[in-house]
């Protein structure tokens, strides 16, 4: 599936969202329908079942979050976080798993605010280090973690394992 790119727009004016309007807290099972949604305009379309269904998978898993940015009662971002021992370094490493702000509340200090909290949670995890990728063509997003003190770090390689995506299932190695 092509990825899709985010809009532009900034959020309407009547919103009047300000970065102290924004609030982060953890996912609850009541937000699946809002992460589905954010997951979606991310390029990654799910069912709010199957959104639970990872959401579950996640809080189920050691070292993991999933942290969501309200204005009002309304979720408008999502960030999911693993935090993993290293082998080579004696350090933990903070992956983001996903970042996504809604369209409507693109540049106005969601993401900052959602990126913060993750790196407060890593801090607190004994991290040294965060991780994230993006896709090439995500210019957009590349500007913003940059803006944040990110860097390009490493080259990643990826290799599918299965001939079909199993659901999430936690399984012992």
């Amino acid at each position: 599936m092509p990825i899709q790119k985010p809009s532009r727009r900034p959020a309407p004016a009547y919103l009047g969202c300000t970065p102290d309007k924004v609030a982060v807290r953890d996912a609850r099972e009541s937000d699946c329908a809002a992460i589905a949604a954010l997951l979606g305009e991310l390029g990654y379309p799910a069912e709010p079942r199957v959104a639970g269904r990872r959401l579950a998978c996640i809080r189920k898993a050691g070292g993991s979050r999933v942290l969501v940015a309200t204005v009002g009662r309304r979720v408008v971002g999502v960030v999911g976080l693993h935090v993993m021992p290293l082998l080579h370094r004696d350090q933990n490493l903070c992956r983001v798993l996903a970042l996504c702000v809604s369209a409507d509340f693109t540049r106005q200090g969601v993401g900052t605010r959602l990126m913060r909290a993750a790196e407060s949670v890593a801090r607190r995890a004994g991290c040294h280090r965060m991780e994230l990728t993006t896709a090439p063509e995500r210019t957009d997003a590349h500007a913003f973690y940059r803006g944040l003190g990110y860097t390009e770090a490493s080259l990643r390689f990826a290799k599918t394992v299965t001939r079909r995506r199993p659901p999430c299932r936690q399984r012992k190695l």
